[in-house]
């Protein structure tokens, strides 16, 4: 989730992972409102598929479709996902994490540390 610590609105333009490793091929990025979605959604299962109790995810608003406003002062409800392929052996975590934005016209990015682990031990 995001805070704007800036006097002026920032407009969310995109997300994305910085580094990742071979094994791992990145499909897509969504964004959801915890509003929305009662809390952070996860899910391993291959998209469109759902055992009982998953989350239906394609009942949820996808905010990284449409950009989106974080006024001032204000945390945002908004949170990042990213939908994955696991490929092949994966030997290293994925790192880093940038949000792209505008603010008054002009894009920005933002780089910070994240850390993802679906590596396995030998």
């Amino acid at each position: 989730m995001l805070k704007n610590h800036s006097k002026e609105t920032v407009e969310f333009t995109g997300l994305r992972l910085l580094h990742v490793p071979g094994g791992v091929k990145v499909l897509g990025y969504n964004v959801y409102s915890d509003l929305e979605t009662d809390g952070f959604l996860l899910s391993g299962r291959e998209p469109g598929s759902r055992a009982s109790g998953d989350p239906d995810f394609s009942s949820f608003h996808d905010y990284y479709k449409k950009r989106y406003s974080i006024k001032p002062g204000v945390l945002s409800d908004k949170y990042g996902t990213v939908l994955l392929e696991v490929t092949g052996r994966v030997r290293h975590h994925l790192t880093g994490c940038r949000v792209e934005y505008k603010q008054q016209g002009v894009a920005y990015h933002q780089d910070f540390h994240c850390e993802f682990a679906l590596d396995s031990a030998e």
